[in-house]
């Protein structure tokens, strides 16, 4: 019995880690260049802001966490530098990423306004506003 358990874990990994891998390669063949940038180059602070995040813990309200920017003009990329839980996350975004984030932003707050928002489904709404791919450290 606890072999089979241990199997099936092991099964559920295996395939979540090829469809992981899976999706990172079909990201990577839809841009005509993968953005890759590193922490060594130039950069320019461009201010600081707070965001919201989701609480791993049920009905508890989310979390407001500061999120430092910052420009890499070589790889012409967007940082969002975030710390959550002790770990620091750097979110990267080209030109083509930014301007998807702000046409979904713009248009997230028209059905905001308009009461039209859809909820607890998210691959609607990936669909409905847009998925902007960017570079995770």
């Amino acid at each position: 019995m606890k072999i089979k358990l241990i199997s099936l874990v092991l099964a559920i990994l295996v395939l979540g880690s090829c469809t992981f891998f899976r999706n990172q390669h079909a990201i990577a063949r839809n841009r005509e260049r993968p953005l890759v940038v590193s922490l060594n180059s130039p950069n320019f602070q461009a201010g600081e802001t707070e965001a919201q995040f989701d609480n791993p813990v049920p009905l508890a309200p989310m979390r407001k966490t500061g999120v430092s920017v910052s420009y890499f003009p070589l790889e012409d990329a967007v940082c969002l530098q975030y710390r959550i839980d002790m770990i620091t996350f750097y979110q990267f975004w080209d030109r083509e990423g930014r301007e998807t984030f702000i046409r979904a932003l713009d248009s997230y707050n028209r059905d905001y306004d308009a009461r039209k928002l859809r909820r607890n489904r998210s691959g609607v709404t990936r669909k409905l506003y847009g998925n902007a791919d960017g570079y995770l450290i």
